[in-house]
């Protein structure tokens, strides 16, 4: 038997794809329509992400538990993980409060925002990527 969270993430795009198609979305004169829902499977992208490295035994206690001189690093990853949250969320009730997206300027002004959090989703991507690396090294002394 799986867990909800198993399948919820089994029926979730993973965050890099998420993202992706969201990028792929605001590149193209999205439809208003189209941007809200991208945003929704982003965020549950990021929840699973978030529940996969915070949870116990998860990729952060991996880490700590090879590299506990990495721990200033993972607190720094926990709190881009609160602040894309919050980014996310202000984001979706902006939306969800805004008058029209048809209107022009409503849609540019919500593309400019969500390029922002694509930007900073990939920074932190970035640097998980390079947490573990070090992680990594850490373990076996090896570079690559």
């Amino acid at each position: 038997m799986t867990s909800p969270r198993a399948e919820t993430t089994a029926q979730t795009p993973s965050l890099e794809h998420a993202v992706a198609a969201l990028e792929a979305l605001v590149g193209a004169k999205p439809h208003p329509d189209a941007v809200p829902k991208a945003l929704r499977t982003v965020r549950q992208a990021l929840e699973d992400h978030c529940a996969t490295m915070e949870e116990p035994q998860g990729g952060f206690d991996q880490i700590l538990s090879h590299a506990p001189h990495l721990s200033h690093e993972v607190a720094g990853l926990r709190i881009e993980h609160a602040a894309a949250r919050a980014s996310l969320d202000n984001l979706v009730e902006m939306i969800d409060h805004a008058p029209s997206l048809h209107h022009p300027a409503m849609l540019v002004a919500m593309i400019g925002r969500v390029r922002l959090l694509i930007a900073a989703i990939e920074r932190h991507h970035r640097h998980t990527a390079h947490t573990l690396h070090e992680a990594f090294v850490a373990e076996t002394g090896e570079i690559d």
